[in-house]
């Protein structure tokens, strides 16, 4: 096989080489932008489930909060309801002390209400015209309404003690009930805190899957690449390979035609000798020749010198 039949063969082969580096190198671009947007994909979904994960945390503090509240508020409605239950056994003992009293002394009614009462009728009798039967029969019931009064002062300690003991009873009561109500919207609060975490939880789990999924498509399309590019690498190394070839085809091409053109020079040489030999005429070509000749074995000592 000649040089020029190898070196045909040998373009052939780059030729078909790069075309599928081409169609390589698309190829490989292709799957690097799939790849990329998956791994962009899967990095949106990364920091979603981060954020849930933080909205979950804030939730979940607030949560705690709220929880701890009801707690608190729990004894603190348990503290005043054992002091409510204390207060009313301390008034039904004072409300028993009192009845005692009363039954003792015969008194009838609140010292408060007859002190009320004796201040209507000594009202009506200054300020209206009361007829003379009328008004004795008025002033006797304030005279009876005094003496009442003056027996009932004499136990008003009791009265005193179990009004302020009632009076602090409805205090308590009344604290009672605002801590129930706060405790009651605590728990509230704290149920949809804890509803709200596990939204978000699901949220996540939800999240989770698609990262997973597109970080499986990323791992897919990243060995596609590696292979791909494997094969663009073996491509360049036999295209590099085949250009080395080409090269040295080349040189030897370079090299047969020197070879070839010393064998025609040293032919024609011996023409133009064997012309002066027999003193012929030489032609401009001879002439040119032998002057080629010279040249050459000029370049051929310097070259061995």
């Amino acid at each position: 096989m000649t040089t020029s039949d190898t070196k045909k063969i040998l373009l052939r082969q780059i030729s078909k080489l790069r075309k599928e580096i081409t169609e390589l190198r698309i190829k490989l671009n292709d799957i690097n932008e799939k790849k990329e947007a998956q791994f962009e994909e899967k990095e949106g979904h990364s920091k979603k489930i981060s954020e849930l994960i933080r909205n979950i945390r804030a939730a979940k503090s607030q949560r705690n909060s709220y929880t701890d509240e009801v707690k608190r508020l729990k004894e603190r409605r348990k503290e005043l309801n054992k002091q409510i239950k204390d207060k009313i056994q301390e008034a039904k003992s004072f409300n028993k002390e009192r009845k005692e009293i009363s039954k003792k002394y015969n008194i009838q009614g609140n010292p408060a209400l007859i002190k009320e009462q004796i201040e209507k009728l000594e009202y009506k009798v200054e300020t209206e015209a009361v007829p003379f039967s009328e008004e004795k029969k008025i002033m006797k019931k304030i005279h009876d309404l005094k003496q009442d009064l003056e027996e009932i002062n004499k136990v008003s300690d009791v009265w005193n003690r179990l009004h302020a003991i009632n009076s602090n009873i409805e205090k308590l009561k009344t604290e009672a009930n605002s801590v129930h109500t706060k405790v009651q919207e605590n728990a509230v609060k704290s149920q949809e805190k804890h509803e709200e975490m596990l939204l978000l939880s699901k949220e996540i789990d939800e999240f989770k899957v698609k990262e997973q999924e597109a970080y499986k498509k990323f791992t897919e399309l990243k060995e596609e690449f590696t292979g791909i590019n494997e094969k663009l690498k073996e491509r360049l190394v036999s295209m590099n390979e085949i250009n080395e070839k080409i090269k040295q085809v080349k040189t030897q091409k370079k090299i047969e035609k020197q070879e070839q053109e010393k064998i025609t020079l040293q032919q024609k040489t011996e023409i133009v000798e064997d012309k002066i030999k027999k003193k012929k005429k030489l032609t401009t070509e001879d002439l040119l020749v032998f002057q080629k000749n010279i040249v050459e074995e000029k370049q051929n000592i310097n070259s061995t010198s």
